[in-house]
């Protein structure tokens, strides 16, 4: 896997941070448990934050595979849902060849350990009330605990490391999966990667855990010029706002029609354009829609009033992004993807060009996640300076743009995240004067 220079320089940077960290526990080799826990969480997490689509995977792909030559880890890959979690085993697979791909129900056990490895999970599988984290946290002929496993790792020298892919969000309502963090992961590296500029979740996620992030300064961070002008990410969204008047339920279905006609419109002269450049790609049009199993037929059957094969719309009524999700979103016969509120994070969706937003998005980070769905460009289409000027953009149309201030304020956060490594210094230096040791507070 290549990465482009600006992927590369934050690539380095996380691993320059890493070695540092490395060298800094070696000093620390005969510390007290309460030493290593100070040093853990003032120096081990850091923050990785880039526009969906701009490469955090690959980033952290290259990172997690060139470190694992000089330091064995044993790796928690935490995706924010479970239908995620072979998509990231995927991407592991063809990103990181290299690195040992462990299965949580056959390889907790010591053997498979020994060059440490990524298992690929979430909080709900390994740390809440349920059969599949009962099962992953208790010893059996399958295997051992994870808790076992872990604490045989670290017997052999092999460190433990977290990689949380999103997977903060809602961590705070999580009360297991913070205590499985704080008292049974303690992570001796972590790599927290986001989409969401100035992410209020981080903040929460450092107050639950102990563990220092800092703030924007101290993070790794990717532009969205960066991917734009690498040809990863389109130049812009075009966005449309109809604005009902308050209160008027009538006019607000009205715009809701009519936001759907003009998304259609704008994704039929679409594919036009990429027929006519002779690219075999089929234009992906998502609509977002409140909960609920009424706005989702609806929807459906408007749209196929518009003209659209009954094959052709499809809706996922999920709670939360799965294989079906993920497959309907790859599938070149589906043209319209009718989703929930709820499903805005973690899929792939590149050949969407299109977006069509029924009601309510008024928090910016749900938009930021909304948004993302659009502006990665497809495989097909990057490098081609050939292209109509229009194929450049995603498209998004708001049906009462007064409840949308979420999609609205997403772009100019997005716009605003620049390009820069992190700030690979330690802020915990161990120290040893005469008969006593302890772990001070700086930044180095």
């Amino acid at each position: 896997m290549v990465l482009k220079d600006f992927q590369q320089t934050v690539a380095d940077g996380l691993l320059a941070r890493f070695h540092n960290l490395k060298a800094h526990y070696a000093r620390l080799a005969s510390g007290t448990p309460a030493q290593w826990q100070a040093a853990r969480r003032a120096d081990a997490a850091v923050v990785l934050q880039a526009p969906t689509g701009a490469g955090k995977t690959a980033i952290a792909c290259d990172v997690l595979q060139r470190f694992a030559e000089h330091e064995p880890v044993l790796w928690l890959w935490v995706a924010p849902f479970a239908g995620l979690v072979e998509q990231a085993r995927q991407t592991l697979r063809r990103q990181a060849p290299a690195l040992p791909l462990l299965d949580l129900d056959s390889d907790r056990r010591p053997d498979a350990l020994e060059r440490g490895g990524i298992f690929v999970t979430t909080w709900s599988a390994v740390a809440a009330s349920n059969a599949a984290a009962r099962k992953a946290r208790t010893s059996s002929d399958a295997g051992l605990s994870l808790d076992a496993v872990l604490l045989l790792a670290r017997e052999a020298g092999v460190r433990i490391g977290c990689v949380i892919d999103e997977a903060h969000h809602g961590f705070h309502k999580a009360a297991q999966a913070k205590r499985f963090f704080k008292e049974v992961l303690q992570p001796d590296y972590a790599l927290m990667m986001t989409a969401t500029p100035r992410d209020r979740d981080i903040a929460a996620f450092e107050q639950d855990t102990g563990y220092t992030v800092g703030d924007e300064a101290d993070w790794a961070s990717v532009s969205r010029f960066d991917g734009v002008r690498e040809g990863l990410l389109k130049r812009g969204v075009r966005v449309v706002r109809f604005l009902a008047r308050d209160g008027d339920t009538e006019q607000l279905v009205d715009f809701e029609h009519l936001a759907l006609r003009e998304a259609a419109a704008t994704h039929r002269a679409i594919a036009t354009q990429l027929r006519e450049a002779g690219i075999g790609l089929t234009p992906l049009m998502l609509v977002q829609v409140p909960d609920g199993k009424d706005a989702q037929l609806k929807a459906q059957a408007y749209l196929k009033s518009l003209g659209f094969a009954d094959d052709a719309v499809r809706v996922h009524t999920a709670d939360e992004p799965d294989p079906d999700l993920i497959a309907l979103a790859n599938d070149p016969t589906v043209e319209v993807l009718i989703f929930k509120m709820a499903v805005a994070m973690g899929f792939d969706a590149p050949r969407a060009f299109t977006l069509a937003a029924l009601r309510g998005a008024r928090d910016a980070a749900f938009g930021v996640q909304v948004v993302g769905r659009i502006v990665r460009v497809h495989a097909a289409l990057q490098g081609r300076r050939d292209l109509p000027e229009s194929l450049h953009y995603g498209y998004v149309f708001l049906a009462n743009a007064q409840s949308q201030e979420g999609l609205l304020d997403a772009g100019e956060q997005i716009n605003a995240m620049r390009t820069q490594a992190p700030e690979i210094g330690t802020s915990s230096v161990f120290t040893v004067s005469g008969a006593t040791a302890a772990v001070q507070l700086v930044r180095s």
